[in-house]
């Protein structure tokens, strides 16, 4: 069977990133915030349907193989994400995602508590900014955003420019659950950003509110 060269390159960064992570008193709460009982009754918009022949190979010793285009999806305002590995196959070592971000599209400045992040980026080019300093970042760059650091990215493409893609990495695991609850209210017709911002926070996620391109790089 071939393997994906994109994963061969990449498990470092999961090697890093739970290093990163053996502290004594870490702990996560991987169950129901109070949060999701408000938005059970919301439809969770998924795509999955998309590559409805498409299944995981897996592998002996709980080993695993995805194509591109597998894994669970889900989208967010029209930006589709797979969760290529999830809490439950890594033992809640690592979550990895794979992402489109649509041109100029990107998420506000946001800190995360709980988590490490690493960023991989497969296509096109996107910006960065991590603690007030720009980084641009084409295929094959890797940015590294610890978990208390105030972060932000967009695909920096005009409007009739291709998407790009990026993996995502997080240690410790489980920020999946985290996409599943947020994608209910950013989906509907509006979205419900304050209950968005409610949610995050649950997650130990700050948003900070709209990011400042024009910084120093």
């Amino acid at each position: 069977m071939a393997i994906n060269i994109n994963y061969v390159i990449v498990i470092q960064f999961a090697l890093i990133l739970v290093t990163a992570e053996k502290h004594p008193t870490f702990s996560r709460n991987f169950g129901r915030s109070h949060v999701d009982d408000t938005v059970t009754n919301t439809p969770l918009l998924r795509i999955s349907q998309m590559y409805p022949t498409m299944k995981p190979i897996n592998l002996p010793d709980g080993a695993l193989s995805l194509d591109q285009n597998e894994g669970e999806a889900t989208k967010i305002l029209d930006n589709p994400y797979y969760i290529k590995l999830s809490s439950k196959q890594t033992g809640g070592q690592f979550t990895m995602m794979d992402g489109i971000v649509l041109p100029g599209e990107g998420p506000a400045m946001h800190v995360h508590h709980f988590e490490n992040e690493a960023f991989y980026v497969l296509e096109g080019e996107i910006q960065f900014i991590i603690n007030n300093r720009t980084v641009l970042a084409s295929k094959g760059t890797c940015v590294y955003a610890p978990r208390g650091v105030v972060h932000t990215f967009r695909n920096i493409n005009g409007t009739n420019a291709r998407p790009a893609r990026l993996q995502f990495w997080f240690s410790p695991a489980g920020i999946e659950n985290y996409f599943e609850q947020v994608s209910r209210v950013l989906n509907q017709k509006p979205p419900n950003f304050d209950l968005a911002i409610q949610i995050a926070k649950e997650w130990g996620i700050d948003i900070i509110g709209p990011p400042n391109w024009s910084i120093g790089s």
